[in-house]
């Protein structure tokens, strides 16, 4: 399902690269489930539909969906990496332990919510560079696992 639209981009592959080679050294074994606390809807209906590989979302509203992102994944990430509530993307050496979490519950949320938001951008070009923004921070973290 991730990589089945063309046209999404270099750093979309690597994120996609990246989050399947933490998946098969962690043998897609779940560890615990992501906080869905404030996580995109569309997620939670995909995970509703028993994770279809065909089913794709209506979002209406793209720069809504790109802040809940925005905001589900500050809400995940760990504590040091947030100074006064915000995401300091400058940081990503440190423990990943509260995120580092494979299986079907864990961070392939955060690549479905991307992936969803994706397909908008590739439809409506308004509002790309802070879907790709995601997916560099997405990745650069990914890296870190």
């Amino acid at each position: 399902m991730l990589q089945s639209e063309s046209g999404m981009g270099e750093e979309w592959m690597e994120l996609v690269d990246l989050w399947a080679s933490f998946e098969a050294r962690s043998r897609y074994e779940e560890v615990k489930k992501l906080d869905p606390t404030g996580r995109p809807a569309a997620v939670g209906l995909w995970i509703g539909r028993a994770r279809s590989r065909t089913w794709r979302p209506i979002i209406t509203d793209v720069p809504k969906y790109a802040a809940s992102f925005w905001e589900w994944w500050s809400f995940i990430q760990p504590d040091w990496r947030l100074e006064d509530g915000q995401l300091v993307r400058e940081r990503v050496v440190g423990d990943w332990e509260a995120l580092r979490l494979p299986g079907i519950n864990g961070v392939v949320s955060v690549v479905v919510a991307l992936f969803y938001w994706g397909l908008e951008v590739l439809e409506d070009s308004r509002g790309q560079s802070r879907w790709v923004s995601a997916v560099e921070e997405c990745r650069d973290v990914f890296k870190q696992f």
